[in-house]
């Protein structure tokens, strides 16, 4: 239509210039994280709708890749963490893992899924130390090495820089669709440990890494030197426990490994023991790890009886040098002055051992006939 002076379209009201600038403007509103930015509502409420939740939300269930005793643990589509010591046991215990998941079932632990594949990214080790990852593995699951190269591949990664690594890994998600990926040293993954945004940033990709190709992503990190705190180095530590679905700890003591689950989102693991034979091959430590309890409690128990019996001499003692009889309270603060005891503790030790060693006369104590036959006083 040819538009001329005649009939050239009504110019808008004001009234009708300020509904539609309103309506445009409702389309979006300032982001507030980022003051500069406007977000527009219309595409930001649709994503928006993809990521609810509802009751007729289709879920798939939680799928560990292995249990222990029946507990399930490293479910996929999900990060993990295994933090230990420096020579604890960390790499020994993936191994055992890595065994399980490939023949079926190791010591006490049971892979759940089967024909799973594993990518294991050494990062520490030297050579040597990664090709024993590969042979140890091979020679405990008793296959040929062509079957558990088919499952299992292992690269030895120390020559690499953080920024290498990454792509590394994104390589290896890509090409070989792992349903395991272990990173043996996550601390190389980083630049900086201890820097809280880096640290946060790499885990929240991990977390997407993990969903997008449906895997378990096991991090292995350092726990700090202290003897008594067992955290995970670093910013990286804390938020990596903080992100994990599982994190275990390993502990060595007296040549026997403990595996031991800190922290879970479910419903975690039992503990499990392991340990290497006079060859140096890794076997069940279970039985040992009882032995050594009993032995401990046993050699505890004697240690206690030890003291029992001195305090008790020393208590009779003090009897003794008053003419066998005294009032259980002077007793009581003799006891307390002259022998180390506590004040609830003396008062407790002397009704424990009426009847066995003394004997209550009102409100004095005497040492039995039996014990003053049998008791030899104890050298000054």
């Amino acid at each position: 239509m040819k538009y001329t002076i005649s009939n050239l379209p009504p110019l808008p009201t004001p009234e009708e210039v300020k509904r539609e600038q309103s309506k445009a403007a409702s389309a979006t509103v300032n982001n507030p994280f980022c003051p500069d930015d406007m977000i527009n509502l219309d595409n930001e409420s649709a994503e928006l709708e993809k990521d609810l939740v509802t009751s007729k939300t289709e879920v798939p269930p939680l799928q560990p890749i292995i249990e222990v005793d029946g507990h399930g643990i490293f479910t996929k589509s999900d990060i993990h963490l295994v933090k230990a010591k420096a020579k604890a046991g960390k790499t020994s215990m993936l191994k055992i893992v890595a065994t399980a998941l490939i023949l079926g079932a190791y010591f006490r632990l049971r892979a759940v899924l089967e024909n799973l594949k594993i990518v294991w990214f050494d990062t520490e080790q030297s050579m040597a130390d990664t090709y024993r990852i590969i042979a140890d593995i091979i020679r405990m699951s008793g296959k040929s090495p062509d079957e558990v190269e088919k499952r299992l591949k292992v690269y030895h990664l120390r020559r690499y820089f953080y920024d290498e690594l990454r792509n590394k890994l994104v390589t290896a998600l890509n090409v070989h669709k792992p349903d395991v990926v272990i990173i043996d040293g996550v601390v190389d993954m980083v630049e900086s440990f201890n820097d809280e945004r880096e640290s946060r940033q790499f885990l929240r990709v991990l977390l997407s890494l993990s969903e997008q190709f449906d895997c378990s992503i096991i991090n292995v990190l350092h726990t700090n030197m202290s003897q008594e705190v067992h955290k995970p180095r670093g910013h990286l530590g804390t938020n990596a426990t903080n992100a994990s679905e599982t994190v275990l700890e390993c502990e060595k003591n007296n040549d026997i490994f403990t595996v031991k689950c800190t922290d879970s989102r479910h419903e975690g693991m039992p503990t499990w023991y392991f340990m290497y034979d006079a060859n140096g091959n890794i076997v069940d430590g279970s039985e040992q790890h009882s032995y050594y309890v009993k032995s401990e409690d046993e050699k505890k128990n004697a240690e206690k009886s030890k003291e029992v019996a001195k305090q008790v001499a020393d208590v009779l003692n003090i009897i003794n040098k008053n003419g066998g009889r005294m009032k259980r309270s002077k007793l009581k603060e003799a006891m307390i002055e002259s022998c180390g005891f506590h004040r609830t503790r003396a008062y407790g030790f002397i009704n424990e051992q009426i009847g066995k060693t003394i004997f209550a006369d009102g409100d004095f104590i005497q040492v039995s006939q039996q014990t003053q036959i049998q008791f030899e006083p104890t050298s000054e």
